[in-house]
């Protein structure tokens, strides 16, 4: 029997003599970075619209008639 879970040992991101286990996971997490700012970008940009598309639909103040002293 071993005394080392040896599922812990898997989950470094770098072999034992150093080596990155995934040269590349620099290059996924830019990129998945770029994404994440184009979705976030859009979305806010669609929250923009609508948010002017409502306040150019909102019912205007009627100014106040009561002219009573």
């Amino acid at each position: 029997m071993h005394g080392v879970n040896l599922d812990l040992l898997r989950c470094t991101p770098h072999h034992p003599d150093g080596r990155p286990k995934d040269p590349h996971a620099h290059h996924r997490i830019a990129l998945a970075e770029g994404l994440h700012q184009s979705r976030l970008h859009r979305w806010r940009s669609l929250l923009g619209r609508l948010a002017t598309l409502f306040h150019a639909r909102a019912p205007r103040p009627r100014p106040c008639l009561d002219r009573s002293p």
